[in-house]
């Protein structure tokens, strides 16, 4: 391994730190831009001080791996931080005037949306590989990232690293075959890699579609999507394709239902489909949603209390 590996490597420790407050652990308290802040709380003697840092002079990280922070976790977050305050200082290193974060972004962002001027942090020193090592881990750990930004996150840091993948595995204490399935993703087409990022196409179906031939790969993730198709009915047609059979292409709706699946989408505001069932006489009408505001708001335009669901 590398010496550039092995100081990159290095226990996130090292820069995000294990401060640990006096029992019982005091918060810092955070208040809206109306009311000043409290006087900043203190470390433990074997940690540097927590700071009150005017949100004015702090900028994300510019090696962030994120693209999408989701809005309704931000105004959850944001309520909670006008209630309870910032529990958990964010991490920092100074870059001229200014401070950049290496982790806490979520805290920072929500902070803004609260109309705090301060927040607590803790200024460390950090290169811009270890800014670039920590935001991958930091986001790589995060249960809410969609599968193509997983992917990612493992491919910068494998390739920042200089490590195999097994390697990579290791150190992050994953399974080899859970790293290497989410990198493999980025070997779909853009198309198939977008429908992935929005929910449409599951982790297990992209798994399946990767085992097609690449020219039969955009068809299927849109038979997912077209047709609700189960991970196993894509495998099967996978099985088919490698044995070299023919398969079924998507089968189009009647031009009338495919005039009532495009009433419903516009009413609703959300992809709707009709899957009609033998001879036409029944069927089900299936809803899309990708977020629990979008479920909300479906609801709301069908005049259903979702407490009552």
């Amino acid at each position: 391994m590398s010496k550039r590996s092995q100081r990159l490597g290095r226990g996130l420790d090292s820069l995000i730190g294990t401060t640990e407050f006096q029992t019982p652990a005091p918060t810092v308290p955070t208040k809206p831009a109306s009311e000043p802040l409290a006087a900043p709380a203190t470390a433990a003697p074997s940690g540097p001080a927590v700071q009150s840092i005017p949100l004015d002079c702090i900028e994300a990280n510019p090696f962030q791996p994120r693209q999408q922070f989701d809005d309704a976790g931000l105004a959850e977050l944001a309520h909670s931080i006008k209630t309870d305050g910032i529990l958990q200082p964010i991490t920092l290193r100074k870059v001229g005037a200014k401070y950049q974060i290496i982790a806490g972004e979520r805290r920072w962002r929500a902070s803004r949306l609260a109309g705090l001027q301060e927040v607590p942090a803790l200024v460390r020193q950090a290169s811009d590989d270890d800014m670039l090592v920590l935001a991958l881990v930091e986001n790589i750990q995060r249960e809410d990232l969609n599968a193509i930004e997983k992917a990612q996150a493992y491919d910068a840091l494998r390739k920042t690293l200089g490590l195999p993948i097994e390697q990579l595995a290791g150190r992050l204490g994953q399974d080899r075959s859970t790293v290497s399935n989410y990198i493999r993703l980025l070997e779909l087409d853009e198309s198939i890699q977008l429908l992935i990022r929005s929910n449409q196409v599951s982790m297990g179906h992209a798994r399946a579609i990767l085992g097609a031939p690449e020219e039969h790969r955009i068809r299927l993730a849109r038979q997912v999507v077209e047709q609700d198709l189960s991970v196993r009915a894509i495998e099967r047609q996978v099985q088919l394709l490698r044995a070299g059979v023919p398969t079924a292409k998507t089968a189009e709706p009647r031009p009338h239902v495919k005039q009532l699946e495009d009433r419903f989408t516009h009413a609703l505001g959300a992809r709707a489909k009709i899957k009609e069932g033998p001879k036409g006489k029944s069927g089900r009408i299936v809803i899309y949603y990708r977020t629990l505001d979008d479920f909300d708001r479906i609801c709301d335009r069908l005049s259903v209390d979702t407490e009552e669901l």
